[in-house]
């Protein structure tokens, strides 16, 4: 565990007040949608379904059929459509997962039944509802070892492979025949893209290694460490560390050892970069000759000396690849562009971890300005977000004269504002399936955390925490804290809190708080979970895209960061 200060052990009571700094209005305001929260009684009879779906050898089906394109439909057997035209066999849901569906939870999706309707509008104001349920049960598949598939994976003819892969595809095509999806679903859209399987390469490495270090924390909490390290900056130095735990363990279940040798296979995978570039090189080929310039820009990020030189590259081809997709209506090349796109982030973030920060503050700023762009360009701000950052940074390069302490100074609060933007847009664009995904099962609440850490926002919010100690600096910005003045505290989320102070010394504190709602808690270590407090001191971690900062924001609970240096 970190260190506790000391001149916090000599205080009973805390008062943290933080101000808000600039504000946001969002426009997506007039098109709230409408939520309506489960009741307790719905909420107790959907999880009583889902605890039995996952210890159930068919987990949400009853029995497997074909359906023949005659209509037929026939007992499982080999060949049975042959003389109804062909066919395909999958799963048919049973009367538990009907059920469930009528209470909100559409769970155990097969592609190749799925039926939807693009003029879908539950909600007034509001389409697509359906869709945006998919992602929340891809992510609680992936975190809970197949939740409802738990025991069901391996039933047999559940789906064929080939036929979901193509149903998938299909479906995927049917949404990019629809322009106002584009235009106006674009953050939805591309999650789509990750989660509904179209070909046999559609998993995102980041995503994966973050899911899977997250199931490996929860069945063992000896590995939490390495989770919090997999989560935030993760080298190849990680493998080692994951091996030496490993060494640790005199006996280890056979889960936990093949969930932690896939975590070190894909590690090393992701840290290949001669495999990484072939894969890139590999899907830019499969687009039309009017992206040949995404291809050179692609091939170019392969033979770069310098990992400054790729950070460049990868960002102009996913900027290139957002202008194509907006002047096109070709569905196909449209897909593989959006491939292309989800892949280049996820190398945009490993590139970028291993690059050091310029000495100089314009090209601190200039690395800025294009991972702002290339955060637009995956759908992660606006046009008029982007505006309204990158113009007053432009006016700083411009200047031929040392910019002010107080405009820098602004120009970084404004920058620390991008997390909270970005998070207000993910919450939008799933809010009906996180309202309900929510009340069903807690760990739905870090769908939003997961999106963001895995998205161009994480080496975005490293760069500004760097520019806010470096604006602090300069300014001689202090804080007073007890009645001292200190250089090295700083608030992150808004709000007053008082209350008795705690201070949390071990993992056992964290998992088994003996403080409560009312109390203000000093974490000096990373947490997987956030327990109810009324105020929240962090050490040392102060990203506003770590885990606890960005828990916290979520439940409302105003932190403070004292930096241990």
């Amino acid at each position: 565990m970190k260190q506790v200060p000391n001149y916090l052990l000599n205080y009973y009571f805390i008062i943290l007040i933080l101000i808000t700094g600039l504000s946001y209005t969002s426009s997506l305001s007039a098109q709230a949608p409408f939520l309506k929260i489960p009741s307790s009684e719905v909420i107790i009879e959907a999880k009583k379904i889902v605890a039995d779906m996952r210890v159930n050898l068919r987990g949400p089906y009853e029995s497997v059929q074909w359906f023949c394109s005659d209509g037929s439909v026939l007992a499982p057997k080999s060949n049975a459509c042959d003389k109804h035209g062909g066919g395909k066999q999958h799963a048919v849901f049973s009367a538990q997962r009907k059920r469930l569906a009528q209470l909100g939870w559409h769970v155990g999706t097969i592609y190749t039944s799925f039926k939807l309707s693009l003029e879908e509008n539950t909600y007034v104001g509001r389409k697509h509802l359906r869709l945006r349920e998919l992602p929340l049960e891809k992510y609680l598949i992936d975190i809970d070892d197949g939740w409802i598939l738990h025991k069901a994976r391996s039933y047999r003819g559940r789906v064929q492979l080939e036929d979901e892969l193509q149903a998938g595809r299909e479906l995927l095509l049917q949404i990019l025949q629809d322009e106002s999806f584009i235009n106006e679903n674009f953050l939805l859209l591309r999650e789509l893209v990750r989660v509904i399987p179209h070909h046999t390469e559609s998993d995102d490495p980041t995503r994966n290694i973050r899911r899977q270090s997250q199931l490996l924390a929860e069945l063992d909490k000896s590995f939490e460490p390495l989770r919090a390290e997999i989560h935030g900056q993760p080298s190849q130095h990680t493998i080692n560390r994951i091996k030496q735990w490993i060494g640790t363990k005199t006996s280890i279940q056979l889960q936990i050892q093949n969930i932690a040798n896939t975590l070190i296979m894909e590690l090393e995978s992701l840290y290949n970069v001669k495999d990484r570039s072939h894969k890139l090189i590999k899907l830019s080929k499969k687009l039309e000759k009017s992206d040949q310039l995404v291809v050179q820009t692609v091939q170019k990020n392969a033979q770069s000396g310098t990992q400054e030189e790729r950070l460049f590259h990868i960002i102009n081809a996913i900027v290139l690849l957002r202008k194509a997709l907006q002047q096109s209506l070709n569905a196909t090349v449209n897909l593989q562009r959006l491939d292309l796109m989800g892949e280049l982030e996820a190398e945009l973030l490993t590139v970028a971890r291993s690059i050091q920060l310029p000495a100089s503050r314009n090209e601190i700023l200039k690395n800025v300005l294009q991972l702002l762009q290339a955060t637009q360009a995956l759908g992660w701000l606006s046009s008029g977000e982007l505006n309204s950052l990158a113009t007053p940074i432009n006016k700083v390069l411009l200047q031929t004269t040392p910019v002010s302490a107080q405009v820098y100074r602004q120009l970084i609060r404004r920058l620390q504002l991008v997390p909270a933007w970005v998070q207000g847009s993910i919450k939008h664009s799933f809010a009906e399936a996180l309202n309900v995904y929510q009340a069903l099962d807690v760990r739905s609440t870090q769908f939003v955390d997961d999106l963001l850490r895995s998205s161009s926002l994480m080496p975005l919010a490293q760069i500004t925490h760097h520019l806010m100690l470096d604006s602090a600096q300069i300014s001689g910005t202090t804080s007073s804290f007890f009645g001292n003045t200190e250089d090295h505290v700083w608030g992150l989320n808004p709000g007053i809190a008082r209350g008795k102070l705690q201070i949390i010394t071990s993992e056992n504190d964290a998992i088994n708080p003996a403080f409560n709602a009312h109390d203000i808690v000093v974490i000096p270590n990373t947490t997987s979970t956030l327990f109810p407090a009324a105020g929240i001191i962090t050490i040392g971690e102060g990203n506003p895209l770590s885990h606890i900062q960005i828990l916290a924001r979520n439940l409302g609970i105003p932190n403070i960061v004292i930096n241990e240096s």
